[in-house]
């Protein structure tokens, strides 16, 4: 309910226990006038309750579709980020396997021969 549904709400309880003429001017003003009937104005406040509904439900699908299309771009987005980091993991896991296989070059380049490949041992022979 909106504020002026309380309000109206409100105002139409402290017309319990009042006269009935009040209620039927209240009613035959809500219909266009002195000249309309109660059931005018029934009318009328029916159609306004249905306008304001129908604007509801519109804001409702309006916000319903924003909330889905920013969860869905947060629910995409986290998950390539996740994809990304994986793969910058594994591509420096890779690094440090092509670090380590240098290291050990270097370190048998200190040594005082490399070690002779067979095919090589064979030619010289």
């Amino acid at each position: 309910m909106n504020n002026a549904t309380t309000l109206i709400m409100e105002d139409l309880s402290h017309l319990k226990g009042k006269p009935a003429d009040h209620v039927t001017r209240f009613l035959k003003r809500c219909g266009g006038g002195e000249e309309s009937t109660m059931v005018d104005g029934l009318i009328n406040i029916i159609g306004m309750l249905d306008a304001d509904n129908a604007c509801s439900i519109r804001n409702a699908r309006v916000g319903g579709i924003a909330i889905g299309a920013i969860g869905t771009a947060v629910a995409v987005g986290g998950a390539y980020l996740i994809h990304k980091h994986r793969e910058k993991c594994q591509n420096r896991k890779k690094i440090q396997e092509v670090a380590e296989i240098l290291k050990q070059e270097v370190a048998l380049a200190n040594q005082e021969e490399l070690p002779v490949d067979e095919n090589e041992a064979i030619e010289e022979a």
